[in-house]
């Protein structure tokens, strides 16, 4: 497979892999927030699919009031000429809403408005990606038109049948975490996905949403290839009944009342081969088997209670019943029945320790030699890793790719480090001017907030401080040495699992030099959540400055003189001289360095 596109797919943040493997393998997924964020998880699915295939999702928002003509028109958009005539056309707009936009059909006249809006109807076509938020709430009625959307491919209007395009990609994004669909509809559904608040929304928070058009990550080849990669992936004797063992054991489980469907089945083989090409593999592992259960089986599961747990009925005590079941989840369901089924060891008589990430410092777990198509060994592949941990999350951007070492690498003198965040011009000349970076009344302090020790890795998301207005000023933020430890003290690995909105988060992304390309080592992003980001504020930075101008000079430096190179940016002063930073050893296992 194409190198590139294996490197695109690890630069993707959780929302994004979960849309991309949802367009591979043709499945549908579901989204859920805290409740308060679910517009914004809403307006972050709509930039990523703009920036990720190049396409204008059909947005719908749905109450308990929508009727099913008012979702018909939702989901219908006008034949554009091009994408890049619709996203400019949606940017310097209103995009129009449901809720206010919308004239019920039942309070339309049979006279001429009536006629029109059914003659729009019928010059329009379904879009090729739905997003629903708020389905969960809507009528059943509404949910049954969704349900045969997804399961015929098409609608009925009032005077027309629509047909779906066969790629379609319906998401839905839940009212609130525990919300629920229809039983049916709900397991049309294939991939359930949990985004906490702090994890961030990049592409809302810096505003990628330009009146100008780029082109998209991937394109209708690239993805035309990965799924022609899916559909040639092997799934050995071994693996399958692996499968299989997981469904059965998820079906007997005593904590299991339902969920556990033939289309639920059905659903996890297909995710787990269009797993194998993103990890850029031409079998399926065990691990993906286990990743895919966890995607497949959290929107499904309806679990047990003291009333209908099955041991009742050979005579089990209600009272043992209901303390054995109290605080038990989905997840920990999951993650139960993973543990309780054997994992397969094929092509092989003789199992090694294979050392999936040294950053995971818990006894390796032993696992075999697999046979690729062409009879060569090869060891299961590092996305082992990802099962290991109950937050999985689909992060492979951050902890699976097999790039070394983790290091600290940042300016520092005998007193303070510097990291690097980029602001808006309001938020940055307040915060230089009070020397308080929550000093504008423009600071979002509910949202995760990331620092970059590494120059180069800042300049490679803010552009050189040109890519958006967000990212207009970078600010270089001064610790002492005892307050950055303390913060790394609070840290987990991105992967790992933590307290949400309690835990900084730490991910390792590939290294970039000066002109952006990426280097063979990894470099720390630090997520401050709001448990911790007061106290990092008020207390713990004790300087700030804007370094703006030396991030223009930089690109202005790089754009004209070609033949420039690391050394003579240091020498100039465009970049600043970075080291390995040395941290106690408890805290180099905490947060997953691989020393040199």
């Amino acid at each position: 497979m194409d190198t590139s596109i294996l490197e695109r797919v690890e630069e993707l943040d959780d929302l994004e892999l979960a849309l991309l493997v949802s367009t591979v393998a043709r499945v549908h997924c579901i989204f859920s927030t805290a409740v308060d964020d679910a517009k914004n998880i809403q307006e972050e699915l709509r930039l990523s699919c703009i920036d990720l295939f190049g396409v204008q999702p059909a947005v719908v928002e749905c109450t308990s009031r929508t009727t099913v003509d008012e979702f018909n028109e939702g989901v219908l958009i006008d034949n554009e000429d091009s994408l890049e005539d619709a996203v400019r056309r949606d940017y310097t707009k209103a995009r129009p809403s449901l809720l206010v936009n919308f004239t019920p059909v039942r309070q339309a006249s049979p006279g001429g408005s009536r006629m029109g809006s059914i003659a729009n109807l019928e010059e329009k076509r379904i879009a090729d990606v739905i997003i629903a938020s708020g389905l969960d709430a809507a009528p059943e009625s509404v949910q049954i038109q969704v349900f045969e959307l997804i399961r015929s491919g098409r609608i009925f209007t009032r005077s027309a049948m629509h047909v779906a395009p066969k790629d379609l990609l319906f998401i839905t994004v839940l009212s609130k975490p525990d919300a629920r669909l229809t039983r049916h509809l709900n397991d049309c559904f294939c991939v359930s996905h949990f985004h906490s608040p702090d994890e961030g929304l990049p592409h809302l928070d810096s505003h990628f949403n330009s009146k100008y058009f780029a082109p998209p990550t991937f394109s209708a080849a690239d993805i035309k290839r990965l799924t022609e990669l899916t559909q040639s992936v092997e799934m050995t004797a071994e693996i399958a009944q692996y499968l299989h063992n997981v469904v059965v054991f998820m079906r007997n489980s005593r904590y299991v009342k339902a969920g556990v469907t033939a289309t639920a089945t059905r659903q996890l083989r297909i995710l787990a081969m269009a797993l194998a090409p993103l990890h850029g593999l031409d079998y399926v592992p065990p691990s993906l088997i286990a990743l895919a259960a966890r995607k497949v089986y959290p929107h499904r599961l309806v679990l047990a209670n003291s009333e209908n747990e099955g041991s009742l009925l050979w005579g089990s005590d209600p009272r043992a019943i209901k303390q054995l079941l109290e605080g038990v989840t989905v997840e920990d369901v999951i993650e139960d029945v993973l543990a309780s089924v054997d994992t397969p060891l094929c092509a092989s008589t003789k199992a090694v320790t294979i050392d999936f990430d040294k950053s995971d410092h818990r006894p390796q777990p032993q696992c075999a030699k697999y046979l690729n198509k062409n009879q060569e060994e090869v060891y299961p592949p590092q996305t082992q890793k990802i099962t290991q941990t109950q937050n999985a999350n689909m992060a492979l951007a951050t902890d699976t790719a097999p790039m070394s070492p983790r290091c600290i690498r940042a300016h520092f003198d005998e007193d303070t480090i510097t990291v690097y965040q980029a602001y808006n011009a309001q938020i940055a000349e307040a915060a230089v001017s009070a020397q308080h970076l929550d000093a504008s009344p423009l600071y979002a302090p509910e949202r995760a907030t990331w620092g970059k020790p590494s120059w180069n890795w800042m300049m490679y998301r803010s552009g050189y401080a040109s890519k958006d207005k967000n990212q207009s000023h970078i600010l270089a933020l001064r610790m002492q040495h005892e307050h950055f430890i303390k913060l790394l003290e609070h840290a987990v690995i991105a992967s790992a699992p933590h307290a949400k909105g309690e835990s900084v988060i730490i991910q390792w992304d590939p290294e970039r030099g000066p002109r952006l390309e990426k280097l063979d080592y990894r470099s720390i992003q630090i997520g401050i959540p709001g448990a911790v980001r007061e106290q990092w504020i008020r207390e713990w930075i004790s300087e700030i400055e804007d370094v703006t101008e030396r991030a223009e000079e930089m690109k202005r430096v790089l754009d004209q003189e070609g033949n420039v190179d690391g050394g003579e940016l240091l020498a100039r002063g465009l970049v600043p001289e970075e080291r390995i930073y040395e941290v106690p050893e408890h805290v180099q296992e905490r947060i997953g360095m691989r020393p040199d």
